[in-house]
């Protein structure tokens, strides 16, 4: 009987070492398979050196301005400069990768991407950008995400006088949209749903149904919570944690579910 219960605590090991090891090879062909590491590979000059990516206070920040493009650089090269090295990865806290996640849109890389379907939107920016799969990778992840959420804002319609001014505030006005969206479609991945409590969950669909009423009420940039619609398509392709929570809370929420598709729709 003693060497059975030892042969059976030797199994349990070696399954959670496989288990680990097959883990950790996953992530590290993840980063092989992705499009930013192919780029990286293709144009390792365009990259920049990892304490270039940090400002004088310390925090992860871009080293070049990422709404200019890059002066008669290649495909390959305007996305290969966004190749954060692993140092500097490891190195930034979670608030600041998230930041510079939701930033990227304004690069114009994804433009095209930003009103196919929100998995295409968050497929293209995690291929192309590395810092995707870092932030995902942390702990606090949920909370950093949900606290940033919390704290954006819709910017509403304004009217200048001036015509340059104008346009400057519809093109801010546009990228903070585009990058709400991002963070709606983040939240509403079922990993994140597991990592926050009933709560936090209550509080991002407060903070969701909040924003998609400004969209409605002022015109806002984007017909469709960013949140809602992922939700919806994560459902109807093989299910979602956030739609099974929403139909069981029913009440007002059923209405996100429902009726909210027959007037609203993803680009």
């Amino acid at each position: 009987m003693g060497n059975q219960k030892r042969i059976f605590v030797w199994i349990i090991i070696a399954v959670l070492l496989f288990t680990a090891c097959g883990n950790a090879v996953q992530r590290k062909t993840a980063g092989k398979d992705r499009d930013y590491q192919i780029y990286y590979d293709a144009c390792p000059d365009a990259a920049y050196p990892a304490q270039e990516w940090f400002s004088a206070d310390g925090r992860l920040d871009f080293p070049f301005s990422i709404e200019e493009p890059a002066a008669e650089a290649s495909r390959d090269e305007m996305f290969a400069r966004f190749y954060i090295p692993e140092e500097a990865l490891k190195k930034a806290e979670t608030k600041d990768l998230l930041r510079l996640v939701v930033l990227y849109p304004r690069s114009g890389l994804t433009a095209f991407f930003l009103y196919n379907y929100p998995s295409h939107y968050l497929d293209f920016v995690t291929q192309k950008f590395n810092a995707v799969d870092e932030l995902c990778g942390r702990k606090d992840f949920a909370q950093v995400l949900l606290t940033a959420y919390a704290e954006e804002e819709m910017l509403q319609a304004v009217v200048f006088d001036d015509k340059e001014e104008q346009a400057a505030y519809e093109k801010e006005r546009s990228a903070c949209a585009n990058g709400i969206m991002l963070l709606e479609i983040l939240l509403a991945q079922d990993a994140v749903f597991e990592k926050l409590d009933d709560g936090q969950r209550l509080a991002v669909l407060g903070e969701a149904a909040a924003k998609d009423g400004v969209r409605e009420n002022d015109a806002c940039y984007g017909q469709c919570s960013g949140f809602f619609a992922s939700v919806k398509e994560q459902y109807e392709a093989g299910g979602s944690k956030w739609y099974d929570y929403i139909k069981e809370l029913g009440g007002e929420w059923t209405f996100y579910l429902d009726e909210y598709w027959e007037t609203r729709y993803w680009h």
